[in-house]
């Protein structure tokens, strides 16, 4: 943990003490961010599908289905949104990432970036790092409007009230959550990611654990700051 942390403060400061090249930001931008629009539309689709249908269900025992719009809204912002993109993105990045430099540490092509006189910080973290917190946030915004869509679909209600009563989730106490979270899962997957590929070790083997690793820790501290920031959010603003 403490090597992670140190990790993480060196990662924030080659942010600043060099730019990196805007190239190498675009194209990790490219690869972690608009190649994820595949699975997270789908995702987003049938996520909101599914909550739909089960909010209908149990509302409509209460004659409240006329609220279905604001309560797949709120599910959607604050929790379903930044989590199930987050989920999805530490197993396609995370292992992705992981993977990549953990085959560029067992194959001595890291040795070479320093050998040359390069910062490997500031050559390979850093633009993954600053594609995942505009890719990751992004992204989240996508499956939002795209689970909301798909409740829509699926919804019996008149499509004028189901987004009457959409529009009344998209306020300050719902966005506060919604937008911080996924910055913060961005700056986790591509922490953990990066550290766990640039330790790996012991050939191909090793590059195969790291993924493993990158994905679970990235998902479970995921979890955990979640629950901190919805926490923080709700002592803030209330329910």
């Amino acid at each position: 943990m403490g090597d992670y942390i140190i990790f993480t403060f060196q990662a924030v400061i080659s942010v600043f003490r060099r730019p990196p090249h805007f190239r190498d930001v675009l194209e990790q931008l490219d690869a972690l961010g608009v190649q994820s629009l595949l699975i997270m539309i789908p995702t987003g689709l049938f996520i909101g599908m599914a909550i739909t249908m089960l909010l209908e269900a149990e509302m409509a025992v209460y004659g409240a289905k006329v609220y279905i719009g604001r309560m797949l809204g709120v599910a959607t912002v604050r929790e379903l949104g930044p989590v199930i993109t987050g989920l999805m993105l530490s197993g396609r990045i995370g292992a992705r990432v992981a993977s990549e430099l953990g085959s560029m540490r067992v194959t001595q092509q890291i040795d070479s970036i320093e050998g040359l006189g390069q910062d490997p910080m500031q050559k390979l973290v850093t633009p993954r790092l600053l594609a995942l917190l505009v890719a990751v946030p992004a992204l989240t915004m996508v499956a939002n409007l795209i689970a909301m869509l798909g409740g829509f679909l699926v919804s019996t209600v008149s499509p004028g009230t189901f987004w009457f009563e959409a529009r009344k989730a998209f306020v300050m106490r719902h966005l506060a959550g919604g937008f911080t979270k996924p910055i913060v899962f961005g700056f986790i997957i591509a922490t953990i990611a990066c550290y766990m590929g640039l330790r790996a070790s012991q050939g191909v083997r090793g590059v195969g654990q790291a993924s493993a690793n990158a994905v679970v820790a990235s998902s479970l501290l995921i979890f955990l700051m979640n629950y901190f920031i919805g926490f923080i959010v709700l002592s803030i603003f209330g329910v």
